[in-house]
């Protein structure tokens, strides 16, 4: 299955457990707020994709899926998504 590259949104660990979005450096403060947006313009047909060094703390990984959780959470909030991907298949 390929995916477009406008509807994926690629998160990065770096070894140095650094941050990046779509290839840009970002702070953990930024990933609730720009995965938000970036549903939003996206739509419902998009992935989210997390590539993590090796090395890169498991805590840094918890953390950004916890933001990533709340970034869908603020979403729902302003516009409801399906809650569940048999939703999705059923439309």
């Amino acid at each position: 299955m390929q995916v477009e590259r406008e509807k994926l949104i690629a998160l990065g660990i770096t070894a140095e457990n650094r941050l990046t979005l779509n290839g840009e450096p970002v702070d953990m403060a930024q990933i609730r707020p720009r995965v938000a947006s970036l549903v939003i313009q996206i739509g419902e047909e998009h992935l989210i994709s997390i590539e993590s060094d090796p090395t890169a703390d498991y805590n840094t990984y918890f953390e950004l899926q916890n933001e990533i959780a709340a970034a869908y959470r603020d979403v729902r909030k302003r516009r409801p998504l399906p809650q569940r991907i048999a939703d999705v298949v059923k439309q």
